[in-house]
């Protein structure tokens, strides 16, 4: 699926009908494979990113995709949530169809998500797509900067944020005051590294 997501849009591109055709095909036939292997045991969101991705590449460009797999995705995505990575993120918000559906899965699952890089992911895919982000959903990503303590984990969500869209910039500005706060904070707070040759 991650080589093939390309492959529908690249045909439908060159009025290739036949490879489209045959593409597609491949495509829908890995996705209900994937959906079969989802019926019996938990699936990462990795391997259900690039099956959306793929899927929805190929119903736009009008090859025989069913929209009804990605919908069938979209439902088997809740348990996987809480293991979403940056990556799978930008992936599923590739789609060259609307993200709205894509977007309501994870504001109804945010809370679930444990990497708070991925959280951040999202309200800034959904700040893209909408020029505004989900109240609470910010109101969670905040109180969990207020919790970190690792100047560190700290940097990479405000290095996170200084990637954001002007777009909608206003709404982060409480989010990035909190994250570069908590930062200051944690630095002043942090046992300052012993050395053994002390500066003379």
């Amino acid at each position: 699926l991650a080589l093939a997501h390309d492959l529908p849009a690249i045909a439908a591109m060159s009025r290739d009908e036949e490879g489209l055709k045959s593409v597609s095909s491949l495509t829908q036939d890995l996705i209900e494979r994937l959906l079969a292997v989802s019926a019996e045991s938990e699936v990462r969101m990795g391997p259900l990113a690039q099956a959306y991705l793929a899927g929805s590449t190929a119903l736009h460009a009008g090859g025989a995709a069913d929209a009804a797999s990605l919908q069938k995705l979209l439902g088997v995505m809740p348990g996987s949530w809480p293991g979403a990575t940056v990556f799978d993120v930008q992936t599923l918000l590739r789609t060259p169809l609307d993200p709205k559906d894509v977007l309501a899965s994870a504001r109804k699952h945010f809370r679930d998500v444990r990497d708070i890089r991925t959280q951040v992911e999202i309200l800034l895919g959904e700040l893209v797509e909408t020029g505004k982000v989900d109240p609470s959903c910010l109101q969670a990503v905040t109180k969990r900067v207020g919790e970190l303590s690792d100047p560190k984990s700290i940097a990479k969500v405000d290095a996170a944020l200084r990637c954001a869209s002007q777009k909608g910039a206003d709404e982060l500005a409480p989010l990035r005051a909190a994250v570069r706060g908590r930062l200051f904070r944690a630095t002043l707070e942090r046992k300052p590294a012993w050395s053994r040759r002390p500066p003379r």
